[in-house]
Parts: structure tokens; sequence; C-alpha cells
């Protein structure tokens, strides 16, 4: 009898001990399922247009201040670079050269006899001082001099030629030609460049753009592959593009350039502060999610403040600490600023504070 009431028991024992494990996962999953959640605090702002200077922001390309292209002057074979592309030289250095073999055993060859003439009227005249010689045999001698100057002249201006030393100090930018390519005169072989503490950026700008830029208004300048290192600049010119670009209207911006920090050729970003003022809409920065280039989303709250609704917007240039909005967002609409990493579509909100 006892084994028979044990087993009613044990039974009951497990059961509850089941139901015991079992009940609060299902309390968790009742409560996720429970359509009412509590709303998320939020501060709020109504958006009021502001009258501020209008940036623009454009693309472009690093240009030296001053720049030479050094050619040679005579027709070869490219021997030898001496130079490295980056490489900094100074005036007098030598850059490049064409094949010296022949050229060498020339000049070799003409100053050997110009030598051994200007050795021969040296013990000619000592042979004088002694009678030993004639006036007309020394005056014989000097005259095979000034003739073998001539050969020996044209030597050493045809071996010059074939080399090409920097006219100025400056940075070796460019190779245009390698070792072995053919050389002819006057064919640009490499660029040299002003390595100054300033640099030109040339950057594109659109007609609307075009016409609100001044030269003088101040400008800061990215490296696309450096974009924390702002560099500060000044507008210099503007002009129609004398080449196809994608965009018809340039500017040049002349910006500090420590250490050649920029250099030629590299992509940039630009920011110009022009003076032309606006009534725009602009929002914190760090109130935009899924940003991109142009667009981002925000959330604003309801007529009744009790819902936080998602809107998407065009984006334009930053302002400090703020970007101005370009579309999708309108004078009297009040803005969520705090608190949006809770929230999504349709989330229940209380709006706990904000600016009026």
């Amino acid at each position: 009898m006892m084994r028979l009431l044990l087993l009613p028991r044990t039974a009951v024992l497990v059961f509850c001990l089941l139901l015991n494990f079992i009940s609060p996962g299902c309390k968790k999953a009742k409560d996720a399922d429970a359509p009412d959640q509590m709303p998320v605090p939020v501060i709020t702002t109504i958006i009021q247009k502001r009258t501020v200077a209008r940036p623009v922001q454009c693309r472009g390309i690093v240009y030296p201040q001053q720049q030479r292209e050094l050619y040679f002057l005579s027709a070869g074979r490219l021997a030898a670079q001496r130079v490295p592309e980056g490489r900094l030289v100074s005036k007098g250095d030598t850059i490049a050269a064409l094949d010296l073999k022949q050229l060498r055993m020339n000049r070799l060859s003409a100053q050997t006899e110009l030598n051994a003439a200007r050795s021969e009227l040296a013990r000619k005249r000592k042979l004088l001082q002694d009678s030993l010689c004639t006036q007309r045999d020394c005056d014989e001698i000097s005259a095979k001099i000034t003739r073998l100057k001539v050969p020996y002249q044209q030597a050493v201006e045809e071996f010059n030629k074939a080399l090409i030393f920097s006219p100025e100090n400056g940075r070796l930018a460019k190779w245009y030609v390698f070792p072995g390519d053919s050389i002819y005169p006057g064919k640009p072989v490499a660029l040299l460049i002003d390595p100054g503490p300033e640099a030109i950026a040339r950057v594109e700008l659109s007609e609307v753009d075009y016409h609100r830029v001044k030269d003088g208004d101040s400008a800061v300048v990215n490296m696309v592959d450096n974009p924390h290192f702002p560099l500060k600049g000044v507008v210099k010119s503007r002009s129609l593009a004398k080449t196809v670009t994608e965009l018809p209207y340039i500017a040049d911006l002349y910006f500090e350039n420590p250490g050649g920090i920029a250099s030629l050729g590299q992509q940039v970003t630009a920011t110009i502060y022009t003076k032309i003022m606006e009534s725009l809409v602009l929002v914190p920065k760090d109130v935009l999610i899924e940003r991109e280039p142009h667009s981002a989303t925000v959330f604003l709250t309801d007529e009744k403040n009790k819902y936080a609704v998602r809107r998407y917007v065009v984006t334009g240039p930053e302002v400090g600490d703020d970007i101005i909005i370009e579309k999708g967002l309108h004078d009297g609409e009040r803005l969520i600023t705090f608190g949006i990493e809770r929230l999504k579509n349709s989330t229940r909100i209380m709006v706990v504070g904000g600016k009026p």
C-alpha cells in the first residue's frame, strides 16, 4: 500500500518542479507579446529656420604653385633616372642621363688631343728659352690648340645635352619616361614643382555655387585619404574650365601645406565659407541616423506628441556642429534630439523636456 501511495506523490512533485521551471519563461513570453510597451522618454526641439552663411562643398585635386617640365636638348635613349619621384633636389643636381658611353668617349678623345697639344706648347716654349726652337714652332702649336678647342667644346656641349640638371631647388614630382625609352629634344621627361609651404587645390563648382563663391572667401581643405587633418585656405580665383570636366566651373584655393602633406594630383574635398546669408533649416549632426553622403533619417513627434515618426531628409553642408537640411523638414515640426537610439517608427514616446 505504501508503494502505491509513493508513486503518485513522486509524480506530483515532478509536475510541480516542471511547472515552476516553465512558468518564468511563459511569463517573459507573455510580457514580450504585450501590446502596450512603456513609452520612451525623449527630449525635443521645435524646428526654426536660421539665417546663416551657406558653405559650399566641392572636390578637386592638388596642383603645385609653380611647376616646370624638364627635357633633354639632344636625342638618345634614357639610361638612368638619377632622382626618384618625391625627392627634393637642389639647383644644379643631375636629374637624368641619356646613354653616355659614346659621348664620353668623344669628349675624352677631344680632351686628350687638346691636353697633348698644350703639353707640347709648354715644352716648345722651354726649348725657345734655350734657343733650341723658333718662335714659329710655338706659334704653330698655339694655332693647333685653338683648332682643337672647337671639337672639345662641341664634345662637352653634346655630353651636357645628354644630362638634365635641376634649374632650381624643388621636388621631383613625376617621371614621364623610364630607362630604355627613346628620347628626342624637347620631349618632357620629368616634372619639377615648387615645394613651398602652400599648394593649390583646383576644385569644381556648379553654376549656382560659382556665383556664390567670391575671391577671398575662406576655405578648409581635407585630403580624401586623410580627412581628419584640415588645412586652412582661401579662394584665389575662379574661372571656366579649359578642359572637359564633370562641372564647367572651377576655383583655385591656396591652402597651407606643412611638410608637403598634400602631394601633386592628390584628391581633396573642400568647404568654402561664403558671405551670402540664407534662411535655412539646421539640425544637430548627432540626431542623424542611417547617414549617407547626402541623406539621413531623423525622428519627429506626431501631432499629439505620443508617437515617434521616422523621416528621411536630404542633407547639405555642415555648419559647425549642425548640418543644413535641404529637404524633408519644415518650420514648426518637433524634432526628437534625445532618446533616438531606442526609437523605431511608431514607437510610443513621452516628451520629458526640450526647447520650445
